[in-house]
């Protein structure tokens, strides 16, 4: 969707988000996305403080809650101006809808969460059982260890995925979504084919440009600096040695004495 003309809004709710731009509002929940152009929109309208209620020329109704008093009442107002004074009777046949691709690798991730756990509380089981008291430090060094483990896989990963984009890369504005926690935005973009994909990031502007692979256009960055991305880099290196250091010393020590 292109955001120029109209005043962009999101209106974050439960379950549902709804993005206003220059071509109608686009509803995101879970991975399905709605574009419903302005000629679509019968009336918008709220139904207490918090929660808009968008009805199609044919009757077809959408409800979003949530939103506080303030951002819902301004949802509606700026929706109300935008609608043209001729509307299309076929409503719901003039919206579009699709489906972001599911996160690459989320079965191996939910695999992991179940092994990695049982394969941790065998090995503490054993510690316990052969050296009594330096279960303590298997207790104790878990912690800085998987958090070690993890900032290591995520620079390592960052620095691939980059890589394989400064290749290939095709730049893309992406616009935001909704949140999916206090500080994480959901960002909707377009590969060239047309397709939605999403890309979540800790930015918080309404536009952001992203680089995807066209190959896999569900892998994708988002464009910064040079300098802020060594940043980051160096920070989640030498902190995850350390941590890793230190829970590997911890968790794994009684495996060299």
């Amino acid at each position: 969707m292109v955001t120029s003309g109209v005043p962009a809004q999101i209106l974050p709710g439960r379950g549902v988000t709804a993005v206003l731009d220059a071509e109608g509002v686009q509803l995101t929940q879970h991975r399905q996305v709605l574009d419903i152009p302005f000629p679509a929109i019968g009336e918008v309208g709220t139904d207490g403080p918090q929660a808009v209620v968008i009805t199609l020329t044919d009757g077809v109704t959408h409800r979003i809650e949530g939103g506080n008093p303030a951002a819902t009442r301004a949802f509606v107002t700026a929706l109300a101006a935008a609608l043209p004074e001729r509307r299309d009777p076929r409503g719901s046949a003039l919206t579009h809808s699709d489906t972001l691709p599911e996160e690459t690798g989320g079965r191996l991730v939910g695999a992991l969460l179940w092994v990695v756990p049982l394969a941790y509380l065998a090995y503490a089981g054993w510690v316990g059982t052969v050296h009594g008291s330096r279960v303590l430090g298997v207790v104790i060094g878990v912690l800085p260890l998987v958090m070690g483990v993890a900032m290591l896989g995520t620079a390592g990963h960052d620095v691939w995925r980059r890589t394989i984009l400064r290749g290939r890369g095709i730049v893309v504005p992406a616009y935001a979504a909704g949140r999916v926690s206090g500080k994480t935005t959901s960002y909707v973009y377009k590969d060239v084919e047309g397709h939605e994909h999403e890309y979540r990031s800790r930015l918080s502007t309404s536009t952001i440009e992203v680089a995807y692979d066209p190959r896999r256009p569900e892998r994708a960055a988002s464009q910064v600096t040079l300098l802020a991305l060594l940043a980051k880099l160096v920070a989640l290196l030498l902190g995850g040695l350390f941590l890793t250091a230190v829970g590997g010393f911890l968790v794994f020590g009684v495996l060299v004495e």
